[in-house]
């Protein structure tokens, strides 16, 4: 239309030129040729601008520039029975941008990781479904929808690490697969997915492919959800059964956030279940938080003494806002015929101190 517009004024003005040369003389036919020539060129030039302005225009509006963030947490932490120890936890960069109008890719790597190599965590594409974006089709490496703890990212997170049956059920918390999202006002949120389930960075390593969903509920100040997972676990030359039924709800009551999710199921050829309640409530006018968690993981229900039970009291104290500090006491008790099965060094006997500074950018 605005094209139009612009041709119809441009052609208004030359026949208004032209009008008074014609009542004056009569054309040369070779000098008016190359006038509508000229005209045509200016045109043709003004619709280039036209597309390059209308080009620059939707990829603002799309976002197409990629954003950078991440952060990094520095520790000390001191343990039972062991030295203290300052560390790096996490070190991550993160980058997201847009690849077309309904196309939107994500990657994140940690720089810290225990072998001292880049650490890929997130790789994945996202297709919007229609005009909603509340639905999308996720394609790559990301974290599995199942536990309200796993989708909380360890930049937001109270207690320096997730609980035992989290670390435990999903380890690294992340999968290869595709899965579909589905989120709408007023309405359930849906996310149903199939994944390798072997983890992160692995290929599937039998003919299985794992399948979860999930639904999450408004209710009250907060929402509810339940989700199921099933699947199969292939190390060496074995493979078990891997199905985990999670039940969990966050809540706002007054103040005070709480949280508390129940997991039970089959993992490494045993029944497990598992479930935690934290409590947090902002003092000083959201300076200060003060958190308390509850974590319990039994490993194996078939057998006796195979449990793991953990209190967390902590206060997180915002410097600003990109950076906090966190300290956090844990009381550990682990039975006798405990194994720690997540094989992550955090779930063992003792109490433990935790002091992190954490700095975020972007």
């Amino acid at each position: 239309m605005f094209k139009r517009l612009i041709v119809g004024i441009l052609a208004i003005a030359f026949l208004a030129g032209l009008v008074p040369a014609l009542a004056l003389a009569a054309p040369d036919e070779a000098d008016l040729q190359r006038q509508i020539t000229e005209l045509r060129e200016k045109l043709e030039k003004l619709e280039s601008r036209l597309e390059a302005t209308s080009g620059q225009q939707k990829k603002a509006a799309t976002g197409e520039k990629i954003q950078f963030s991440g952060y990094i947490q520095a520790r000390y932490t001191d343990k039972e029975g062991s030295a203290g120890n300052f560390n790096v936890a996490r070190s991550r960069l993160k980058m997201k941008g847009h690849i077309t109008e309904r196309s939107t890719f994500t990657l994140q790597i940690d720089a810290r990781s225990k072998d001292g190599k880049v650490d890929l965590r997130d790789a994945y594409v996202d297709r919007w479904l229609g005009s909603e974006k509340g639905r999308y089709i996720r394609v790559g490496q990301t974290k599995v929808p199942i536990l309200y703890e796993v989708l909380e990212s360890s930049s937001v997170r109270l207690s320096p690490e997730r609980t035992a049956i989290a670390r435990a059920m999903f380890p690294g918390e992340r999968d290869v697969g595709l899965l579909m999202h589905c989120a709408r006002p007023g309405k359930p949120t849906f996310d149903l997915g199939l994944v390798n389930g072997q983890g992160r960075n692995k290929s599937d390593a039998n003919n299985h492919k794992d399948i979860f969903a999930r639904v999450l509920l408004s209710v009250g100040n907060g929402t509810a959800s339940v989700g199921y997972y099933d699947g199969e676990f292939t190390s060496g030359a074995v493979t078990t059964d891997k199905t985990r039924f999670v039940i969990g709800t966050e809540h706002t009551l007054g103040k005070v956030g709480f949280r508390a999710e129940y997991v039970s199921g089959e993992n490494l050829g045993s029944d497990i279940a598992g479930w935690y309640a934290q409590a947090a409530v902002p003092v000083k006018q959201g300076v200060n938080t003060l958190f308390v968690r509850y974590d319990v993981y039994d490993e194996d229900r078939d057998a006796a003494n195979r449990t793991f039970k953990r209190a967390t009291f902590g206060l997180e104290h915002r410097l600003d806002a990109k950076s906090r500090l966190t300290f956090a006491f844990e009381s550990r008790s682990a039975d006798a015929g405990f194994t720690n099965v997540a094989s992550d060094g955090e779930a063992v006997d003792g109490n433990a101190v935790t002091l992190q500074y954490q700095v975020k950018y972007g």
